[in-house]
């Protein structure tokens, strides 16, 4: 079995990722953020659940896929724009909508869950919304 400590870098929950070979039929910079990594006794080697970024849709589905097919990316947080996500406000309440400004930017490695990350968004009515971006709720 292949242990996550042979891994020469160790993916974790939060990690923007991306298939290093993707099929012909898919898009080579699709984004996915990875939402746990399972490396049980019975898998040969550890496997994923991901989610794909940028669909759009309410309820995206949830793929498991082998964690050796994967790689970290280097991202931009502006990659972050356009996709459905949550802030939670001042106030205490969260609010979901597309996200159509970032406070920050950079390239990073860290998982997403490490960082605070600023948004603006954009509600179902129009109206938009600052606060902290809720990673758990990026589709």
């Amino acid at each position: 079995m292949k242990a996550l400590e042979e891994i020469p870098f160790k993916p974790e929950k939060g990690h923007l990722v991306k298939f290093h070979t993707p099929y012909p039929e898919e898009d080579p910079s699709q984004l996915y953020l990875l939402l746990e990594v399972k490396d049980y006794d019975h898998f040969d080697t550890p496997w994923a659940d991901i989610l794909a970024l940028g669909t759009g849709f309410s309820f995206p589905s949830i793929n498991m896929v082998k964690l050796e097919d994967l790689e970290v990316v280097e991202w931009n947080t502006e990659e972050l724009l356009g996709n459905y996500g949550a802030v939670l406000k001042e106030d205490g309440s969260k609010v979901p909508g597309k996200i159509i400004q970032i406070s920050t930017d950079g390239n990073n490695k860290e998982p997403l869950g490490n960082l605070t990350i600023h948004a603006l968004i954009r509600d179902d009515k129009g109206e938009e919304h600052n606060g902290r971006l809720l990673m758990d709720s990026l589709r």
